[in-house]
């Protein structure tokens, strides 16, 4: 079952034309093991975002205990205070969704 190629096509358009002239059976075992292996990549990078984000928050929770980092809450409280300002007038006091919230905190409030 030899197939002409044209010489300008590329190899991926190739592969996925062998792909579909295939039978089913070639078509799952395919199908299978790209989702299998995406997956395992996925799982991966997960595990690494998630490790990563993991240690950092631990690592300044240990700083803010060992006198590394002063967070200033008073400074906080009032920027929040403030920010939750804004956004009730930038809806008029409607009551909104919280991802309506976030767009219009995003959009309003944070990049003045």
């Amino acid at each position: 079952m030899s197939e002409i190629v044209p010489a300008d096509s590329n190899d991926d358009d190739y592969a996925i034309s062998t792909i579909n002239i295939g039978s089913v059976g070639s078509q799952v075992a395919v199908g299978g093991v790209s989702g299998w292996c995406i997956g395992h990549v996925c799982k991966r990078v997960g595990i690494l975002a998630a490790t990563t984000l993991g240690g950092g928050l631990l690592a300044l929770k240990i700083a803010s205990d060992r006198g590394y980092i002063k967070i200033n809450w008073g400074r906080v409280n009032t920027d929040l205070q403030r920010a939750a300002d804004r956004l009730k007038e930038a809806t008029n006091n409607q009551e909104i969704s919280s991802s309506q919230a976030m767009e219009e905190m995003k959009t309003k409030v944070c990049y003045k």
